[in-house]
């Protein structure tokens, strides 16, 4: 459909000219979905007569059923001209979606950031709610935000301080700070991951993933402690 669009047409050819493809170049299409942009790319490189055999292309997306298409495209246009075009083509699926644990990691590692920093950083934190964490401020409040381990008094403190939405907000962000640190405790998880003779201390943390544990206020979807992509950094010469 909108390859009919000329309008359409045009935009992916002025894409594929700025991206400028060429030979031994590692170039990396993130959420490429069908693969309009790479077969545009490709066949731009066709009609120019471009060698670009010894460049490098990585195709990812989350849906497999995209890259199936695009791979497709692709093989069309290698079977025509495939003494021209890349040897070397990748097709990963993989999720992009940035870790939502990432404003929390930031927040617990630096230290000069007060509750402003997680101003429309995390879902089910409303500014509201920021703004009575600042107006409630205190360092062992901080401490706890910052994934300290929430004792007795701590708890007193909390819902004697706070309405039962605000404690909430401080206890599962806590939670998800004490993950960062790997400090859980079995009351953690939505169910048990311990036998009985198993200790705290031999929880798999990277096999764990936000859905396993607490979240009734704060949604931090289905993220591990890998808070970035595993590509090396410069990896790519054009993404």
């Amino acid at each position: 459909f909108y390859k009919n669009i000329k309008e359409f047409r045009d935009f992916l050819t002025f894409q594929s000219k700025l991206i400028d493809m060429q030979d031994n170049e590692r170039i990396v299409d993130m959420g490429c979905g069908t693969g309009l942009l790479v077969e545009n790319m490709l066949n731009l490189a066709v009609n120019q007569q471009i060698d670009i055999r010894n460049a490098q292309l990585i195709m990812i997306d989350l849906i497999k059923e995209a890259l199936d298409k695009t791979k497709t495209k692709v093989e069309r246009i290698q079977n025509l001209h495939r003494t021209l075009l890349p040897e070397h083509i990748s097709y990963i699926v993989k999720d992009l979606e940035p870790n939502c644990l990432i404003p929390v990691h930031e927040f617990i590692n630096n230290i000069d950031l007060d509750f402003n920093f997680l101003r429309n950083r995390i879902e089910g934190l409303p500014n509201t709610a920021v703004d009575r964490l600042l107006n409630k401020s205190s360092k062992r409040l901080y401490e706890i935000m910052r994934g300290a381990s929430i004792t007795r008094s701590d708890e007193v403190y909390i819902n004697s301080e706070f309405k039962d939405e605000d404690g909430q907000i401080v206890i599962e962000f806590n939670r998800a700070a004490r993950f960062l640190k790997k400090e859980l405790k079995e009351k953690d998880f939505v169910k048990p991951k311990l036998t009985k003779r198993a200790s705290i201390d031999s929880l798999k943390y990277d096999r764990l993933h936000t859905s396993d544990l607490k979240f009734t206020k704060l949604n931090f979807g289905h993220n591990g402690l890998r808070l970035h992509l595993d590509f090396k950094k410069n990896y790519f010469d054009k993404i």
